[in-house]
């Protein structure tokens, strides 16, 4: 989560391979992107 959204993040390598194509359909439905979100720190004690 980055400032309320979901972020993709790569290590330093930033290796991305190329894949087949896949057969699937996006499920609008269910757009995480629109939710915001917030970094909550537990402290267990």
């Amino acid at each position: 989560m980055f400032k309320g959204s979901m972020r993709l993040a790569v290590d330093k390598w930033r290796h991305i391979q190329v894949t087949d194509p896949a057969d699937f359909t996006v499920n609008e439905d269910n757009n995480l992107s629109l939710i915001e979100y917030e970094l909550v720190t537990v402290v267990e004690g």
